[in-house]
């Protein structure tokens, strides 16, 4: 935990003080992605941590805004990401991809599916340009215009230093998920995915991102989205229901001119789910809604997931 990270928005909560707002009107979230420094963070988790899992974006900002309601007291549903943004070179028209870090169509159609605006820089034989200059020329605009009380940068290079003190001057808290791992590359050598130490020390909250992700998956409380496409590897699914009886998820896909989606839960579970368990509330869902629901555990014959009987967004 960053040293700044003991700035709690019990302070925070007065007019103007950024992260905070009030409670009642809420704490405008926005998430900002180094594209190239996310692509190396998504492969080490993918294939190297001890999960062995592919991070979800909703789940990566389900996670940043369940830590930010933990150490500022705010209440989670105040706490929206109103707008997310990645930045990633692309390649030239001889079609080069410099390590495969490049985005293409698919990636864009999964950027499209969570939300988020995708924004280009240029690409060179030795990798991308400008991508750092752009980013921070956004952060700055969109924090403005966009009125934003906290920024979540996802990157781990020192060159957003004097854009996070150009935030916080204006205002506006900064959150920097840190990290340093060590793992072994392709061809024997040691390979690192780390934050720059400066980005850390200067952001108001600096979450580790193995202890970010570790407390989320066993944390019982958790109700926003799953960090992760699947179940983590190692981890104990439990039964995911509260009290009452109810398990909560988020639509992972949703046909709704067929009737029918799947919903993750809160454990990691696959759920399929039919229009008709919302009892006509379904019109209105998308990839991303957070659902309650109830369902029978066990797989019927034919099926390949548990199914939803009961739902209902929330």
């Amino acid at each position: 935990m960053g040293g700044s990270e003991r700035v709690r928005v019990a302070e925070a909560g007065q007019p103007g003080s950024g992260a905070a707002g009030s409670a009642a009107a809420g704490v405008r979230l926005g998430v900002f992605y180094d594209g190239g420094w996310y692509s190396g963070l998504w492969h080490f988790l993918a294939e190297h941590s001890q999960w062995r899992a592919k991070l979800n974006f909703f789940g990566v900002h389900g996670m940043l805004r369940w830590h930010l309601h933990g150490v500022s007291r705010v209440p989670v549903e105040a706490i929206t990401v109103v707008e997310a943004h990645y930045m990633l070179g692309r390649p030239g028209p001889d079609g080069m991809d410099y390590r495969g870090r490049a985005a293409g169509p698919l990636w864009d159609l999964v950027l499209k599916r969570s939300g988020i605006t995708r924004h280009d820089a240029k690409m060179t034989t030795v990798g991308e340009r400008d991508a750092d200059d752009r980013l921070n020329r956004l952060v700055a605009e969109r924090a403005r215009k966009g009125k934003l009380d906290v920024v979540a940068l996802v990157s781990g290079d020192s060159c957003h230093l004097s854009l996070i003190r150009r935030l916080q001057r204006d205002g506006v808290k900064v959150i920097v998920p840190t990290i340093y791992q060590e793992y072994p590359g392709d061809y024997g050598e040691r390979e690192l995915i780390y934050t720059a130490p400066g980005l850390g020390r200067a952001a108001d909250y600096a979450p580790d991102w193995m202890t970010l992700i570790a407390g989320t998956l066993a944390d019982r409380s958790y109700r926003l989205a799953y960090p992760f496409e699947e179940t983590a590897a190692g981890q104990a699914v439990g039964d995911g229901r509260d009290r009452d009886g109810w398990r909560h998820g988020t639509v992972n896909q949703w046909e709704g001119g067929r009737g029918f989606g799947f919903v993750t839960d809160t454990r990691g579970v696959h759920w399929y789910v039919e229009a008709r368990a919302f009892r006509g509330d379904a019109d209105g869902l998308a990839v991303g809604c957070p659902v309650r629901f109830r369902g029978q555990t066990s797989v019927e014959r034919g099926r390949k997931y548990p199914q939803i009987f009961r739902a209902e967004p929330c």
